[in-house]
């Protein structure tokens, strides 16, 4: 009798339905649907492809995370993490053309250094968490600030050169602005009539 017990006690356990298990798959199959009857070309062939290939490296991200987050950890830098080594992978590459020509050899170089450079980052961030003993949030929130200077760096801070001028000039002016219009204290002294309404 005890054995027929466990064993429909097995098969109610198995025809059980978990939300949190299957919700991120319904989730995704709900959107698929509100995309098609919003659009009809959500699921044509390109938009699948464009999709896929846009998701590619974020995919390739979320399963290294996944690995980190199973194991009870967390890293947050591995948005940084890969953007300065596709910074550096651009570098190496944008170099090696001059030696090896714009073909498979420069991509190949290119990509290997990337693995290699990844390895490495994820070691760093492995032996201070691990070795060192220091949370892994505290190490990960250290190296992507490390990360994503270097990123500014690579880019010689190109795209901030311009905005510094005008943020230095406008940002105290702004700031006196929203205080002066925004703030209690603005409104009742500037335009006693508003007082009430802030």
């Amino acid at each position: 009798m005890t054995v027929l017990a466990n064993g429909s006690l097995d098969k109610e356990k198995r025809m059980t339905f978990d939300i949190k298990t299957a919700g991120p798959a319904i989730a995704l199959i709900l959107l698929c649907i509100i995309g098609f009857v919003l659009n009809p070309a959500f699921l044509s062939e390109g938009n699948i492809s464009n999709l896929l290939t846009r998701s590619a490296f974020i995919g390739i991200i979320a399963v290294g995370a996944t690995f980190v987050i199973t194991a009870g950890g967390i890293d947050l830098s591995v948005g940084s993490m890969a953007a300065a080594i596709a910074g550096v992978m651009i570098i190496i590459m944008n170099n090696a053309v001059e030696t090896f020509g714009g073909g498979l050899a420069t991509v190949l170089l290119g990509c290997g250094c990337s693995i290699l450079l990844g390895i490495g980052a994820g070691w760093i961030n492995g032996v201070l968490t691990t070795k060192g003993k220091i949370e892994a949030f505290i190490v990960t929130l250290g190296t992507m600030g490390i990360y994503r200077s270097l990123v500014t760096y690579f880019a010689v801070a190109a795209a901030c050169r311009w905005i510094w001028p005008f943020a230095a000039s406008t940002g105290p002016c702004i700031t006196a602005a929203f205080l002066a219009c925004r703030s209690r204290f603005g409104c009742s002294s500037l335009w006693p009539s508003s007082a009430g309404s802030c």
